[in-house]
């Protein structure tokens, strides 16, 4: 009975070894990629532990498509950029291959991708309006030059001259017009008297 006892315990002794020794090396394993920024400049660090030295590992580390590190590297890799320009957002690529776990099924080999915003903020604009003194310049006024005009008046046109006047011929007209006056009365006496007399 005692040995049954002491048999289990042993295997649950060395399971819990083992589990404990693969959370450690895991943990340990965990890559530590850090971009912060440092007042106005923006920094990387990158902490590799853990990795099988037997064969050299690699790294290449990119800041905006920019090399900032590619080496080889034995069972740890630690490095640090402190004076990244901060006016700019930065893309850092860390890529990294383990000679003995190409494919990274096992999490040694990976790619990761960290992004770093603008450190410097832009400050807001400010319009500034600027008053530009004007200087007014009085003159007076040049007096207009005299307009000539020129009228022209229309011909008027002459009078009608008036008929001259009949010639005088010296004869009078008034003892024409008394004959008359007597032959007329001539005339209606004749004709009283013929009107009686055929009465």
């Amino acid at each position: 009975m005692a040995r049954r006892i002491t048999g289990t315990m042993t295997v649950v002794g060395l399971v819990s070894m083992t589990l404990l020794g693969f959370v450690k090396v895991a943990s340990a394993h965990e890559p530590e990629l850090i971009a912060t920024c440092v007042e106005d400049v923006a920094t990387l660090s990158v902490s590799l532990s853990e990795y099988n030295d037997k064969k050299p590992n690699k790294i290449v580390v990119t800041d905006n498509g920019k090399i900032l590190d590619k080496s080889d590297f034995g069972t740890s890799y630690s490095k640090k950029w402190n004076s990244l320009d901060g006016t700019i957002a930065h893309k850092f690529v860390i890529d990294v291959t383990a000679w003995d776990d190409l494919d990274g099924k096992d999490g040694w080999t990976f790619r990761k991708e960290v992004d770093l915003a603008k450190c410097v903020k832009t400050p807001p604009t400010t319009t500034t309006t600027t008053t530009v003194p004007t200087t007014i310049t009085s003159t007076t006024p040049s007096k207009p030059a005299p307009t000539t005009t020129t009228t022209t008046v229309a011909p008027v046109p002459p009078k009608e001259q008036a008929a001259p006047p009949l010639a005088n011929t010296g004869a009078a007209t008034t003892w024409l017009l008394l004959s008359g006056l007597v032959l007329v009365g001539a005339g209606a006496g004749v004709l009283l008297f013929l009107r009686r007399k055929q009465a």
